[in-house]
C-alpha cells in the first residue's frame, strides 16, 4: 500500500510542481531548438534557396504558357462559333471574314490569324502591324498562308483528335520571325468541318511575358536547340544555343527532372535551369530560366555566440516570470481544494474567500455562491416536485381526452400508459385471437410502424404510427403508438374507386362505337373528302385512340385498387411480343423523326406470363421514350437473357428526369417537370409507369430507371425466365 502511495505521489505530484516543471522543460527545449535553428540558418547553404528560386521561376513561366494557351483556345472558340463565320469560310467572303474576326483578334491581341481549307490552302489572314518598340492594335490582310507543312494545322483541319481533343499546336517561322500557333477545326453552320483556323503569337513577345511573370531571365529553344526567343539582358542567342545532340539529351532529361547548369555569360556567372516547353501537354522545345549567382543576398550579422547569449538571458528572465505566475495560480487552487474538502464533509460554513479579478477569483465566487444556493435548495426541490406532479396530472388529463387510441411504451415494449380509447380497443381485440396477435405485433419494438401503416382489425381500418420519445440530450426512452380509426375514409375511397371504374366502363362502350363509325366513315368516304377533311378525320381517330388509352388506364388502375386486376398466364416467347410492338412503334417513331433501333437475340426468350399485359409494359415504356424525346433524338430497345432473367432495356436521348423525381415516377397520377420540358408529346394522366410497375411485379419482376436531365433516360425491366423450354 505504501509503495502504491509513493508511486501515485511520483506520478501525480503537487499542482505547483506539475505546472512549473513542464514550463521549465519547455523553455529549455525552445531555447535549444532556437539556438540550433538560428545556427543552421546562419551557417546553412544559400544554394538550396537559390535553386528554389529557379524552380519557382520555371513554374511561373510554365503557368504563363498554360494561361496564354488557354487564352488562344478561348479566342479560337469565340471565332469558330461566331455567327456567320462558317458561311463566310465556305463562300470565301474575305470582307465578311475581316468584319467578323478582326475585332476578336484585336481584342485578344493576336499577332497572326490564318484560315485555310482542309487540304491546307490559305483562305484568309490577319497580321498585327508592329511598330518600333511596341505592338499596335492595327492589322493588315496579306496573302493567306498555305499550311501543308504545319502538322498541327493539318490535323485540326482534317478533324483528327487525340486524348486532349481536336486542337493542335505548331512552331512556325514566318518572315524570319518564330510564332507559336494553336489550330482548331473551322465549322460550317451545320457543324461539319470545312477547314482550319490558326491563332498565333510571336515567340519574342511570349518570351518577354514569361520573363515578366518569372521575375528572371527566360529563353525558349526548339527541339533542335535553336533559340526561338531570348529575354536575357545583353546575352546573344549564340551563347544560349545548343547543338542538336545536347538539346535531345536535355529534352529527355527534363521529362523526369529539371537540370541546373552553371554557365558564364558575358563575364557574369549564371545558373540555368532547363525545363520542357510544353503546349497542350506536349513538349515542343526547351524553357531556360536563368539567374545570376549573386541574385540572393544574405546578411549574417548575428553570430552563433551572440545568439546563444541572447537565448540564455531570455531563458533566465522567462523562467523567473513563469515561476512567479505559476505561484499566483497554484496558491488559489490549494485554497479552493481545501474549501471543496470542507463542503464534501458537510461543512457548509466554509468559504474560499478569494477576491482576485481573474478566472480563479470568478471560480471562487462561484463556489461560494453555490454553497449559499445549497442551503436553500431543499425548499426549491420540494416546490419543483409538486410542480412536476401537477404537470403529470395535466398530461394524463390531455391524454385521456384524445379520441385516438394512444399507447406509451418503454424501450423494451412494456406499456407505461394508455388512454381510455386504447384500453377500449385492447378489450375489443381480446375477443379474437387473430386480431389480438396483429394488435400486439404492432406494439412490438422490432415491428413498430415508424411510418404510417394501414391495418384491418375487427372489420375496421386503422392508421397506425409509432414515434420515438426522445430526451433533450438525444437519448430515446420509449415510443408512442397512435391508432386512428379511418374506416369511414377507407369506405369512401373504395366507393370512389368503384364509381370511377363503373364510369370508365360505361364510357368505353360508346367510345368504341364512335371510333368504329368514324373509321368506317373514313374508309367509305375517303375519296369524297378533301385533304383537310381527311386530316380532320385522322386527327379525330388519333385523339379518340388517346382517349381510349387513357380510359383503359383508369379502368386498370381502378381494378388494381379494387383487387380485380386479372392476369392470364401462359407459356410464351417474349421475342414475339417485342417484335410485334416494335413494328407498331417504328411507324410512330419515324413520323416523329426519331432514330429508333432494336436489338433482339436470335434465341427465344421463354417465360410464363400474360402476353397482353406484357405487351402493355412494352407499350408504356416505348410511349414514354417517344413522348419525352424531341424530334431528331434516338430511342434504342435491347433484350436478352442474363442470370436466369429476361431483360429489357429501353434507352432514349430525351429531356430526362430530375434526380429528386426518380423515386416518384412510379407513383399513381404523378407527372414530373419533364411534362413541361418543351415540345414533347406528354399527354397522359401519370398512370403509365404505375401500371407498368404493377404488371412487372405481378410477374415477380423488377423495374427501375436511370436518368440524367437533358441527356436521356434508361429503363431496365427484369422478368423471371422460364425454367424449361417452350410448350
Amino acid at each position: 500500500m505504501k509503495l502504491r502511495s509513493n508511486l501515485l505521489r511520483f506520478l501525480y505530484p503537487r499542482v505547483r510542481t506539475r505546472v512549473i516543471t513542464p514550463f521549465l522543460l519547455a523553455i529549455i527545449l525552445i531555447a535549444g531548438v532556437g539556438v540550433f535553428t538560428v545556427t543552421r540558418l546562419v551557417a546553412g547553404s544559400l544554394q538550396e534557396r537559390f535553386h528554389n528560386q529557379l524552380f519557382d521561376s520555371a513554374n511561373a513561366a510554365s503557368n504563363t504558357v498554360v494561361g496564354i494557351e488557354e487564352q488562344l483556345l478561348a479566342t479560337l472558340r469565340a471565332m469558330v462559333f461566331t455567327q456567320g463565320v462558317g458561311e463566310a469560310v465556305v463562300s470565301q467572303d474575305l470582307p465578311q471574314l475581316d468584319t467578323l474576326l478582326r475585332p476578336i483578334a484585336a481584342n485578344d491581341a493576336l499577332d497572326e490569324l490564318n484560315l485555310y481549307t482542309a487540304d491546307g490552302q490559305g483562305i484568309f489572314r490577319l497580321r498585327r502591324i508592329s511598330t518600333i518598340g511596341a505592338s499596335s492594335q492595327a492589322y493588315d490582310m496579306p496573302d493567306a498562308l498555305n499550311v501543308q507543312a504545319w502538322r498541327g494545322a493539318i490535323r485540326a483541319a482534317t478533324s483528327e483528335t487525340d486524348t486532349l481533343g481536336d486542337k493542335f499546336a505548331d512552331l512556325v517561322t514566318i518572315e524570319d520571325t518564330p510564332f507559336m500557333f494553336i489550330s482548331a477545326p473551322a465549322l460550317a453552320e451545320d457543324g461539319t468541318v470545312i477547314g482550319g483556323i490558326s491563332a498565333g503569337v510571336r515567340i519574342d513577345g511570349l518570351t518577354l511575358q514569361l520573363a515578366a511573370q518569372a521575375l528572371s531571365s527566360v529563353a525558349l529553344l526548339d527541339n533542335n536547340g535553336h533559340v526561338l526567343g531570348n529575354a536575357f539582358r545583353a546575352v546573344s542567342n549564340e551563347q544560349l544555343q545548343l547543338d542538336a545532340a545536347a538539346a535531345a539529351t536535355l529534352s529527355a532529361t527534363t521529362e523526369a527532372t529539371s537540370p541546373i547548369i552553371e554557365k558564364d555569360l558575358n563575364g557574369i556567372p549564371y545558373q540555368l535551369l532547363y525545363a520542357p516547353f510544353k503546349v497542350r501537354s506536349e513538349p515542343i522545345g526547351l524553357l531556360i530560366v536563368g539567374l545570376p549567382t549573386n541574385f540572393i543576398v544574405e546578411q549574417t550579422g548575428v553570430s552563433r555566440d551572440l545568439t546563444a547569449v541572447l537565448f540564455a538571458v531570455l531563458f533566465v528572465v522567462v523562467s523567473l516570470a513563469g515561476i512567479t505566475v505559476a505561484r499566483t495560480i497554484t496558491s488559489p487552487l490549494q485554497q479552493l481544494a481545501a474549501t471543496a474538502h470542507a463542503v464534501m464533509r458537510g461543512d457548509l460554513s466554509k468559504r474560499a474567500g478569494l477576491r482576485t479579478p481573474d478566472e480563479l477569483g470568478a471560480v471562487s465566487r462561484s463556489v461560494d455562491h453555490m454553497i449559499d444556493e445549497l442551503l436553500g435548495s431543499k425548499q426549491q426541490v420540494e416546490e419543483l416536485y409538486e410542480t412536476q406532479r401537477e404537470i403529470a396530472a395535466q398530461r394524463e388529463a390531455v391524454l385521456a381526452n384524445i379520441s385516438d387510441a394512444v399507447v406509451v411504451q418503454d424501450n423494451i415494449g412494456a406499456i407505461l400508459l394508455a388512454n381510455d380509447s386504447a384500453r377500449s380497443l385492447m378489450q375489443e381485440f381480446m375477443r379474437d385471437d387473430e386480431d389480438k396477435k396483429v394488435f400486439y405485433a404492432l406494439l412490438t419494438p422490432a415491428t413498430a410502424p415508424f411510418e404510417p401503416r394501414m391495418v384491418e382489425l375487427n372489420d375496421k381500418h386503422f392508421s397506425v404510427l409509432a414515434s420515438p420519445i426522445t430526451m433533450p440530450t438525444g437519448g430515446t426512452v420509449g415510443r408512442v403508438t397512435v391508432f386512428r380509426d379511418v374506416t369511414v375514409l377507407v369506405q369512401a375511397e373504395r366507393l370512389k374507386d368503384e364509381l370511377v371504374m363503373q364510369m370508365s366502363h360505361e364510357l368505353r362502350t360508346p367510345l368504341t362505337v364512335l371510333r368504329g363509325n368514324i373509321e368506317l366513315l373514313r374508309m367509305l368516304e375517303m375519296r369524297n373528302l378533301s385533304a383537310k377533311g381527311v386530316s380532320f378525320l385522322n386527327k379525330t381517330v388519333e385523339h379518340m385512340g388517346t382517349l381510349e388509352r387513357l380510359i383503359n388506364q383508369v379502368v386498370d388502375v381502378s381494378s388494381i385498387q379494387a383487387g380485380r386486376y386479372d392476369m392470364h398466364r401462359q407459356s410464351l416467347d417474349l421475342n414475339d411480343i417485342l417484335k410485334d410492338r416494335i413494328e407498331v412503334w417504328r411507324t410512330h417513331m419515324e413520323a416523329r423523326e426519331l432514330h429508333f433501333s432494336a436489338e433482339l437475340p436470335e434465341q427465344p426468350l421463354p417465360m410464363i406470363g400474360d402476353p397482353s399485359r406484357l405487351g402493355e409494359v412494352v407499350d408504356h415504356v416505348l410511349r414514354n421514350a417517344y413522348s419525352y424525346t424531341l424530334p431528331g433524338g434516338a430511342v434504342n430497345l435491347r433484350a436478352g437473357r442474363e442470370n436466369g432473367h429476361v431483360c429489357i432495356m429501353v434507352q432514349d436521348s430525351g429531356v430526362g428526369i430530375q434526380a429528386h423525381e426518380i423515386e416518384r415516377v412510379f407513383d399513381r397520377l404523378y407527372r414530373g417537370t419533364a411534362a413541361e420540358a418543351g415540345p414533347t408529346d406528354s399527354r397522359g394522366l401519370g398512370l403509365g409507369l404505375y401500371l407498368t410497375k404493377h404488371i412487372v411485379e405481378q410477374h415477380a419482376g423488377t423495374i427501375h430507371l436511370d436518368s440524367v436531365p437533358d441527356r436521356g433516360t434508361v429503363v431496365h425491366v427484369e422478368l423471371p425466365a422460364a425454367t424449361s423450354g417452350m410448350r
